[in-house]
């Protein structure tokens, strides 16, 4: 009977341990007091007395076991708190790097976009004015050709007089046939000097001073007249077959010079595409990094107000830690000093 009073009293002292230092004591004082009344042998008394002992050390023991964890548990998840808070700032902060990357390569491709803008604008320009010069040049060639070839046909008409009817005294020259040369070379001269063929107008002017009656009825004229229409003849075709040299050199320069302009603008037109695609993507990654930076500086406000309730919790768990061990501390002395009394008194 006395023994299970005693352990009903140790069971619930333990109990009363753990709620508040002042309870073991009050235990402790009633438990003298019940064995006073009680009278307890000396040798139940110091069974009892022992197991009095042993329950608070172990329960010192589990005390001392589960506080270590808890201790380990706080200084584990504040670090881990700590860490990750430190993982969300440099988010944060790569966040940012990434927006004034972004921001720079807007600022490049912009001004990148304008001196395209420039480029492409006058090359289109330089372009469009070749087309339009390639072609006058074309034209103006063209009409230089028939006027040569003109030239040729009208020789050759003052040729088919002299040979058909004044050559080897076929008939004397005539007065008629005479104004007809003279038209013809007045016509060549004309046309020669519309061209400002110096060289030309020369010989010209030679033919028709030896244009006359008389001379027209000299064979030996004749010869060296038609000698000189085949000189004036094969000079012209001689710089037809120049001009066409020249002007095929021309119009292949002239095709290269497009291409390359041509080329340089496609080149231009590539750059300016890659500088608008870039600059479109900056833009939208400046978007995500600000809803990154958005959404991470939330979750570190989280994680501080986390970190506090944490803190608050394991300073709160180190407060109540030490009232206990306070309050063991207590009940050793209380056990101790309680034990002397019941043995003097049961002596």
């Amino acid at each position: 009977m006395r023994t299970f009073i005693f352990l009903s009293i140790l069971l619930f002292f333990s109990h009363c341990l753990e709620k508040k230092q002042d309870n073991a004591g009050e235990i402790i004082d009633e438990l003298t007091e019940l064995h006073t009344i009680i009278g307890t042998p000396k040798p139940d008394l110091g069974r009892l007395i022992n197991t009095i002992k042993n329950s608070e050390k172990n329960s010192r023991h589990v005390f001392d076991k589960f506080f270590k964890s808890v201790k380990g548990n706080c200084k584990t998840g504040g670090r881990l708190l700590v860490e990750f808070m430190a993982k969300i700032k440099g988010d944060i902060v790569s966040a940012k790097a990434g927006i004034n990357r972004a921001h720079d390569r807007i600022k490049k491709n912009t001004k990148a976009i304008t001196k395209l803008t420039k480029q492409i604008k006058k090359h289109k320009e330089q372009l469009i004015n070749a087309h339009r010069r390639h072609g006058k040049e074309a034209k103006q060639f063209q009409k230089t050709l028939l006027e040569a070839e003109a030239k040729i046909i009208t020789i050759k008409h003052v040729r088919n007089i002299v040979v058909d009817e004044l050559l080897n005294g076929k008939a004397p020259a005539s007065l008629i046939q005479v104004q007809t040369i003279n038209t013809n070379l007045n016509q060549l001269k004309t046309q020669v000097q519309n061209d400002n063929d110096s060289i030309f107008s020369t010989v010209i002017n030679t033919l028709l001073e030896m244009t006359t009656e008389q001379n027209l009825n000299n064979q030996k004229i004749l010869r060296k007249f038609l000698g000189a229409l085949r000189t004036l003849n094969n000079r012209i075709r001689a710089w037809i077959k120049k001009s066409k040299q020249q002007y095929r050199r021309v119009r292949k320069l002239n095709l290269a010079t497009k291409l390359a302009t041509l080329t340089s603008l496609r080149a231009f037109g590539k750059l300016y595409v890659e500088a608008r695609s870039s600059l479109i993507a900056a833009k939208r990654t400046i978007e995500e990094f600000k809803n990154a930076g958005t959404i991470s500086s939330k979750g570190l406000a989280r994680k501080n107000k986390e970190l506090e309730n944490f803190k608050v919790l394991c300073k709160d768990q180190a407060r109540i830690a030490s009232d206990i061990i306070s309050a063991h501390d207590s009940v050793n002395i209380k056990v101790s000093k309680v034990a002397g009394d019941l043995f003097a008194m049961s002596s």
